[in-house]
């Protein structure tokens, strides 16, 4: 912004230039965001008490990014334009000499390191980089993809192994008949599984002694002694009527019910 005022005890002018962070009025703006207005307030409150008035100016409002003061030759170029400028003439001329030098020097900033030579440059880096982080995506993803089928290989793996485990410790693979011959076949098995439980009863009904005493031991470990006799016991008539009675349709009573 630049400022005139009147020097105290004095008729010569004095101008100021200098970049502020907030505008004196809201129709400065350009931007799609509006300043604070608690500082427009205080800073239009600051350009009254010291008594100055802002010189009038037309065409384009200035705009600026950082991107330029972020060059590390800026600040240098910047400086030796700003003090190239003779120091003849009245203050106006002077500041605008030095304007007109800086500009004179941004000038060679954006046909060099802001060129579209270096624009394109960027930009073809940009789609290579771009390019190559699909290009590690796809690869991290196929690897990944590769991880999860030889993990889930492992898993399913295990788990029939582990199901082929439990089948075999809960599965009777040998069994020896009253015989004394063993059985390892399944259908054997089956059969002198069957051919014990329908040989506990005898032709006329009732428990042979031998097999009572064998019951007994067997299952006395497992439940009160109060209750092997009822397992034992010949059922009643009421009984064998409710169980036949009892069942689903269909479905034939026989030795193994």
């Amino acid at each position: 912004m630049a400022v005139s005022c009147r020097r105290e005890n004095s008729r010569s002018s004095m101008v100021a230039g200098r970049d502020f962070n907030i505008m004196k009025d809201i129709t400065l703006t350009s931007g799609s965001t509006y300043p604070p207005s608690i500082a427009m307030e205080e800073f239009n409150g600051c350009l009254e008490s010291i008594d100055v008035v802002e010189l009038s100016s037309h065409g384009c409002l200035y705009t600026w990014g950082p991107r330029l003061m972020a060059h590390p030759s800026y600040e240098a170029s910047f400086s030796q334009a700003w003090g190239l400028v003779d120091m003849e003439g009245s203050v106006l001329d002077r500041l605008f000499r030095r304007l007109k030098r800086v500009k004179q020097e941004l000038g060679k900033f954006n046909q060099g390191s802001l060129s579209e030579e270096n624009l394109v440059l960027e930009s073809n880096q940009r789609s290579d980089l771009a390019r190559l982080s699909r290009a590690e995506l796809e690869f991290l993803k196929s690897r990944a993809r590769i991880t999860w089928l030889e993990q889930g290989d492992f898993d399913t793996r295990f788990l029939n192994m582990s199901v082929l485990a439990y089948r075999n410790k809960q599965q009777i693979s040998m069994i020896m008949g009253a015989d004394g011959v063993t059985c390892i076949e399944p259908k054997g098995i089956e059969d002198v599984i069957l051919g014990f439980y329908k040989g506990l009863f005898t032709s006329s009904g009732a428990l042979s002694e031998c097999k009572r005493q064998m019951i007994r031991g067997s299952i006395s470990k497992r439940i009160p002694r109060g209750a092997c006799d009822l397992l034992v016991a010949q059922p009643s008539l009421q009984e064998v009527k409710e169980a036949f009675h009892g069942m689903p349709m269909g479905k034939c009573p026989g030795l193994t019910d």
